[in-house]
C-alpha cells in the first residue's frame, strides 16, 4: 500500500492539475483575450499619433496646397488661349527680325484631327510652319529663340535647301508646335 508521504504527493500532484486545468480554462482565455485587446490599443495609439501630426501639420498642407495651386496656374500661364495664337506668331515673327531670317511664311497648319477634340482635355495642338531664309547661324539663333521663349513651342522638323541665287542665305521649313489652353 501507499504510505503517507506517497499519499501526500498524490494529492499534491492532483491538486496541482485540478489548478493548472481551472488556470486553463479560466485564465488562458481571459489573457488571450487581453493581449488582443493591448495590441488593438497600439494599433489604435499609432492612428491617433498620426491624425494629431497631421492636424498639428495642416497649416504646413494649407501652405502646400497654396503652394503647388500657384504652380498649376503659372503653368497654365505657358499655354495660350485660342484667342492668343496670333500674338504667339507675331512673337515668332519677332524672332526672326532680331534673329535676321527672312520670314517667307509663317502658317498656322490645319490637322486631320477634330479641333473640337482637345488632347487631355487641357490643350490643343497648334502646327505652325514657318517658311524662311536665312544663314545657318541666323537659323541656330532663331531656333535658340522660339524654346527658350516664355511660352512652350517646340520645333519638331527642319528642312534645309541650298539657295542657289544666294549661296549664303538657305531655304529652310521648321514645323513648330504650341499648345494652346482649352480653359
Amino acid at each position: 500500500m501507499l504510505d503517507k508521504k506517497q499519499i501526500f504527493f498524490i494529492v499534491i500532484g492532483a491538486s496541482c492539475a485540478v489548478l493548472i486545468m481551472w488556470f486553463s480554462g479560466l485564465f488562458v482565455p481571459q489573457i488571450r483575450n487581453l493581449l488582443q485587446v493591448m495590441n488593438q490599443t497600439g494599433k489604435i495609439k499609432a492612428e491617433i499619433s498620426t491624425r494629431e501630426a497631421d492636424i498639428r501639420r495642416i497649416d504646413i498642407f494649407r501652405k502646400k496646397i497654396a503652394e503647388e495651386t500657384e504652380r498649376i496656374e503659372s503653368y497654365e500661364g505657358t499655354f495660350p488661349k485660342k484667342d492668343e495664337v496670333p500674338a504667339i506668331l507675331e512673337m515668332v515673327s519677332d524672332f526672326a527680325k532680331d534673329t535676321a531670317v527672312r520670314l517667307v511664311a509663317l502658317t498656322p497648319v490645319k490637322t486631320t484631327l477634330d479641333q473640337n477634340q482637345p488632347l487631355g482635355g487641357y490643350y490643343q495642338e497648334v502646327p505652325v510652319l514657318i517658311s524662311a531664309r536665312c544663314g545657318y547661324h541666323e537659323l541656330g539663333a532663331f531656333i535658340n529663340k522660339i524654346e527658350a521663349a516664355s511660352r512652350f513651342i517646340k520645333v519638331v522638323d527642319i528642312e534645309i535647301r541650298t539657295n542657289k541665287v544666294f549661296p549664303k542665305r538657305h531655304d529652310c521649313e521648321l514645323l513648330i508646335v504650341t499648345y494652346t489652353s482649352t480653359r
